[in-house]
């Protein structure tokens, strides 16, 4: 800076690497040889300019490049209101904005509004602060009902906060976790997190639930899945769907029943068998209490049709995948669920590309194939495929999907009759706009025993909502639970 170069336009590099600004020390980097001061052209690109403007009722307009990242645009406003860096959290349309995000990349155009909130350390027992312990209140203050209580958007993390909101309100596994029940399971095996997710879900279950804050920030439970699952690192939008497929299978890890117990487990021993061997599969014992809640079964029919044999497999699930049926498979242009579970059900011819393999004559085969519901889980989830690939593009299906609020699913069950085949609707995932400009949003069934209404949950806001509200063409998952 005193070469007439500002702090924001500079860039340290050693060893080929930027040094991160969150280091304080050079010897945090072992620096053993030169480094080197690059300067950024802040103003590459598009200019325009902004409004910042403070709680405090201060605004001020700010020039911003559509190249700067947001960490910049900080350090600019830190010359103007002289707020270090580190205490501003900028907000853009309700969502929290993330520092290494581009103003391009956060869509802020010409013209926009950005509000400036100061971080304030909230201290918690024992003079340590609140955001220590993972999940920080944003807003203080009881909700309209326990349970009601808004997510903070982290930067592109509405995925996340909707699916949470859908588990949240899943009852079974709101209680495992609250009570918990879950440390009892604790696992050590090397596809686990030794029990820190399973801990860090808790703690955001009883800070939504607790009816202490009105807005949680699940920073703990973000941080623990961007640590397991790069992917779901940085301020990417990524789909709630594979959000939800990786952190169930992580929290089923974290609580897995083990033959070996670790220290902070317990000696349950878990019991595996094979469908394939056994009629009786939809007894089959499951090994932790995700598994007991959400896993069910598939049948897969395979019928060679020039040789007269077929074959059955037998698949575990965690969720239901449901094409959408298109305008070929039905008359209406308004399908249904049962459309849905019909078409996921139907035969089908496989195409020469997909035939399989037989056995007894040693060569893939002409092949009808037919997958069918075999056991039937304590909650349902069901996936509406509305992504489709083709060899150059994905492509989303907005068909208005009708679904009730009580489904009857024996009509699609193969396995050995249940008296369990009835479910009702606790949540939906919505996912509206487009694959590369989406947004996320949920409702959910709140409450306790016949007190339970419908809320609309968008990030920090929630609103409470109608069941005609609930069913929309933007409907994405499902949740059903039996009753």
């Amino acid at each position: 800076d005193a070469h007439g170069v500002p702090a924001d336009q500079q860039v340290i590099v050693y060893a080929g690497q930027q040094l991160k600004d969150e280091y304080k020390a050079l010897g945090d980097y072992n620096i053993q040889g030169n480094i080197f001061c690059v300067v950024r052209n802040r103003k590459q690109g598009p200019t325009f300019t902004v409004t910042v403007k403070v709680l405090s009722g201060q605004s001020f307009d700010l020039s911003v490049a559509a190249t700067d990242t947001i960490q910049e645009v900080k350090a600019q406003i830190e010359k103007s209101v002289t707020i270090p860096v580190e205490k501003q959290r900028l907000v853009f349309e309700g969502k929290l904005l993330c520092d290494t995000a581009t103003v391009s990349e956060s869509r802020i155009e010409d013209g926009n509004t950005l509000h400036l909130v100061v971080r304030l350390t909230v201290q918690g027992e024992a003079g340590s602060t609140m955001e220590s312990q993972g999940t920080v209140c944003a807003l203080r203050g009881t909700c309209d009902s326990p349970g009601a209580c808004g997510l903070l958007n982290l930067g592109n993390t509405c995925y996340l906060n909707s699916t949470l909101q859908a588990l949240s309100n899943t009852v079974a596994l709101r209680r495992y976790y609250e009570a918990g029940h879950y440390k009892a399971d604790i696992s050590c095996t090397p596809d686990s997190m030794g029990g820190r997710l399973a801990d860090g879900f808790a703690n955001l279950l009883r800070s939504i639930w607790g009816n202490e804050f009105r807005i949680v920030k699940p920073h703990e439970v973000r941080s623990l899945i961007s640590e397991k699952w790069s992917q779901f690192a940085g301020c990417r939008q990524h789909d709630a769907q594979e959000l939800l497929m990786f952190l169930l299978d992580g929290l089923h890890e974290d609580v897995k029943r083990s033959p070996s117990p670790c220290p902070r487990g317990s000696e349950s021993a878990s019991s595996q068998c094979d469908a394939s061997d056994s009629q009786d599969a939809g007894n089959c014992q499951t090994d932790s209490k995700i598994k007991d809640i959400f896993h069910f079964q598939v049948r897969s029919t395979t019928t060679f049709c020039d040789v007269g044999m077929r074959s059955e497999k037998f698949e575990p699930m965690v969720y239901l995948t449901l094409p959408i049926p298109g305008p070929e498979d039905t008359a209406l242009a308004e399908r249904s669920l049962e459309d849905c579970l019909d078409s996921f059900s139907k035969q089908e011819e496989l195409c020469q590309d997909n035939w399989v393999w037989c056995d007894q004559t040693q060569q893939r085969e002409r092949s009808l194939k037919k997958i069918e519901l075999w056991t039937a889980p304590e909650c349902l989830i069901i996936h509406l495929k509305r992504f489709v690939a083709d060899s150059s593009s994905i492509d989303k299906d907005g068909s208005f999907v009708r679904f009730p609020f009580e489904l009857d699913l024996s009509r699609w069950l193969a396995g050995p009759p249940t008296e369990g085949e009835q479910y009702k609707l606790y949540a939906v995932v919505n996912h509206s706009g487009s694959l590369s400009y989406g947004h996320y949003t949920a409702y959910c069934k709140v409450g306790e025993g016949s007190d339970k209404k419908w809320y609309f949950f968008n990030d920090a806001r929630v609103t409470q909502a109608s069941e005609s509200d609930v069913v929309s063409p933007e409907a994405y998952l499902l949740f059903y639970e039996r009753f």
